[in-house]
């Protein structure tokens, strides 16, 4: 068995800031002002999501000051640039080092850096200047913002021999310090290196059909079954690196290391340390935390939680179903639908956690979401399942990350009976959604799988797989779509690319 304090402490290196001993070999960081979340790299060039804090433990997000800098924790950045913290440490400081001095006989609260061998010190709230670049001349500051001290980012990028950059038409800034080369993990338009993307993508969550007890292993070229690896019945597999979470047999929340046979359920606590008993229906790990529904006949609620366990909350008092997590370049949101009506779907902006209704009608206000099954909602079009296993698309004219409140044509609402050769589609079990390249899959009752080409507005059909009983769709790690499944008893994998508007096989 997977001892408690050993998972507890593979999430702990997962979702707090790595230590000096995983920067000494250089650090990457990419954040937005807006979010708390960063991502940044480790020492095995995996890629995570990490929770910014304060040196008081709170949360806390980059501020963009009027004078144009970047300003990040204290603690955090100087953490992220190889420095120790040395806090209580009297006299002279070691090498690589800071510490925060409070207000004495010496002076006002202050901040103390010694960086090879070089000393700097800065009253807290007194400007000071500095040139980050030949001409570049820079009136910076230690601002106390919330209790929480905050250093600007450039210069602790100059006095250490790293790179900042802010991209504006992301809005991303990057902090990458001198043991890296920079081009190994930026392209020149700012976006991340898309074969380190999806290591992150691992981290995400796994773009599974029909609740597939299969997933990709962390080389991002071969497949698990989490029912090898944790008996019969187990399912809904997510990874955190290479700890795999699932739902056993009887519906608990467990968790393995990738192609380990010891398992481990997880002992779910709230805020106040209390246990939290529940059993889940779906299950998807985002940026270091665990999401979920509570199984029920009709739903259940949907919770959250750490990936040791902890701090176990609902997100809602709603009975809800579906849920569906995606991402563009940089944002993360959630879809869920109300279990009480099965027509409508809701939003959560997972940077603020704030929950917002979807309404999607034609332009005489009739709700187009009526009797919803399974949905995916994508960039331009959203589809879902009713009862009788009908597949519905509709094309809409407005982004429902930008807007909550979309109108449509009536003709822009279509049921699909056929596929683009005019063959019958049939009943559709499942249907999911590929954020990467914004396609829509559906599966039949008859195994047979479809994708909706966007050019055509058709649905065509892939080729037919006798024997399956199970199809998942991974990424891989040269961005590339993996269809897997198990056919005929044996697990299967066939790569494929989307060009053209049309998927193709690679092999």
């Amino acid at each position: 068995m997977i001892k408690a304090w050993k998972i507890g402490c593979i999430a702990a290196v997962m979702t707090a800031a790595a230590g000096t001993a995983a920067h000494a070999k250089g650090t990457f960081l990419c954040m937005t002002p807006e979010d708390p979340v960063a991502i940044t790299v480790d020492q095995y060039k995996y890629y995570r999501y990490m929770e910014m804090t304060s040196s008081n433990g709170a949360v806390a997000t980059a501020q963009v000051s009027t004078d144009g800098n970047t300003y990040l924790p204290l603690r955090f950045i100087c953490e992220a640039a190889g420095l120790t913290d040395c806090a209580g440490v009297s006299g002279y400081m070691p090498d690589n080092s800071f510490r925060y001095m409070p207000a004495d006989a010496n002076g006002p609260d202050r901040i103390e850096l010694m960086v090879n061998g070089q000393y700097y010190c800065h009253n807290v709230g007194e400007q000071f200047t500095y040139e980050a670049a030949p001409g570049d001349i820079r009136n910076v500051a230690v601002y106390n913002v919330r209790s929480s001290l905050y250093m600007p980012m450039t210069y602790i990028a100059k006095i250490t021999g790293a790179l900042a950059i802010w991209y504006p038409e992301t809005g991303q800034v990057m902090f990458i310090s001198s043991g890296l080369d920079s081009t190994e993990y930026v392209m020149p338009d700012g976006r991340i290196r898309r074969d380190k993307e999806m290591i992150l993508g691992f981290d995400f969550f796994a773009n599974n059909l029909c609740d597939s007890p299969l997933y990709l292993r962390t080389d991002g070229m071969t497949v698990g079954n989490i029912e090898d690896e944790a008996g019969a019945g187990a399912h809904s597999p997510t990874r955190i690196s290479t700890l795999i979470y699932y739902i056993d047999a009887e519906g608990y929340i467990s968790a393995t290391y990738q192609d380990s046979y010891e398992t481990e359920r997880i002992s779910l606590t709230d805020e106040n340390g209390a246990p939290v008993d529940i059993k889940a229906s779906t299950l998807a790990a985002v940026r270091g935390k665990l999401y979920g529904i509570v199984a029920g006949e009709n739903g259940g609620r949907l919770f959250c939680f750490d990936s040791d366990g902890t701090n176990f909350r609902y997100l809602t008092d709603k009975n809800v179903y579906n849920m569906q997590v995606t991402r563009d370049s940089v944002y993360h949101y959630m879809f869920y639908g109300e279990a009480d009506s099965h027509s409508v779907i809701h939003m959560i902006d997972m940077r603020t956690m704030d929950d917002y209704t979807m309404e999607l009608t034609d332009y005489s206000h009739v709700n187009l979401l009526n009797d919803m099954k399974q949905f995916v909602v994508g960039e331009t079009y959203m589809s879902y399942i009713d009862s009788g296993g009908g597949l519905h698309v509709i094309n809409m004219d407005q982004n429902p990350k930008e807007i909550e409140i979309i109108r449509v044509l009536p003709e822009n609402h279509r049921i699909y009976t056929y596929d683009s050769n005019g063959n019958p589609i049939g009943k559709i079990l499942y249907i999911n959604y590929d954020y990467v390249n914004d396609l829509i899959y559906a599966i039949a009752e008859d195994s047979s799988i479809y994708y909706f080409e966007k050019s055509t507005e058709q649905f065509v059909k892939f080729d037919t797989y006798s024997g399956m009983s199970v199809f998942s769709l991974f990424c891989d790690k040269g961005f590339n779509d993996c269809c897997s499944g198990i056919q005929n008893g044996s697990i299967f994998l066939r790569h494929t690319i989307y060009s053209g508007s049309r998927v193709w096989y690679l092999d």
